[in-house]
């Protein structure tokens, strides 16, 4: 897959900007509010129908992504790409689901680990992180994915994402409640579909 351009959450508010924006950017930086009661998050079933290679869609109103996957030897592997709609962010990984790429002029990484992987399930935590000079976020949550429905969708059930945030020697850490969910929808069989040819 060509990388075209450069490549958060919630369900609605929750997280919106917390997985894309930057406090102190040289952007404009969104904010975010954590209600008292944490709204209920729906989770879809894992039903394990269907295979894992495809393209895969998931948007709001804050970003776009695409999920490319593939099994190599017995075990799915992924490729993301993000493109933040409040926030010029952007980056695809390779297909070690790893990325360098530069925001304002400074180097972010986003990277994936994955601590296990088989036809029906992935197990793995991830790792985001942007620093300026006098502000900064780093990201880290572990998550699920696995396939629902009749298999169309692949759901990435996030089961803890923690952020920390600094603006000049101040440094605050607090978790995403509720952890979000993403479900993507397969919009073809094939791995190497074209970002401009996605169907958000």
């Amino acid at each position: 897959m060509r990388f075209r351009s450069s490549f958060a959450v919630s369900t609605a508010a929750t997280v919106l900007a917390a997985l894309a924006a930057l406090s102190g950017a040289t952007t404009a930086p969104a904010q975010m509010t954590v209600p008292d009661t944490p709204p209920t998050v729906f989770v879809p079933e894992d039903t394990g129908e269907g295979v894992w290679d495809g393209t895969y869609v998931f948007s709001c109103r804050d970003f776009k992504m695409a999920l490319w996957m593939r099994t190599r030897e017995g075990k799915p592997e992924m490729k993301l790409r993000y493109q933040g709609i409040q926030a010029p962010e952007a980056f695809e990984t390779d297909w070690n689901a790893k990325a360098t790429y530069y925001l304002s002029g400074q180097p972010a990484i986003f990277e994936v680990t994955t601590t296990s992987r088989d036809a029906r399930r992935i197990e793995g935590s991830w790792h985001w992180d942007v620093q300026f000079s006098d502000s900064g976020r780093t990201d880290d949550a572990a998550f699920s994915v696995y396939r629902s429905g009749t298999g169309r969708n692949v759901v990435f059930k996030f089961n803890r994402v923690e952020r920390q945030m600094r603006r000049r020697e101040e440094v605050k850490r607090f978790p995403v409640v509720p952890p979000p969910v993403w479900t993507f929808r397969k919009v073809s069989k094939r791995i190497d579909v074209l970002w401009e040819e996605l169907p958000f």
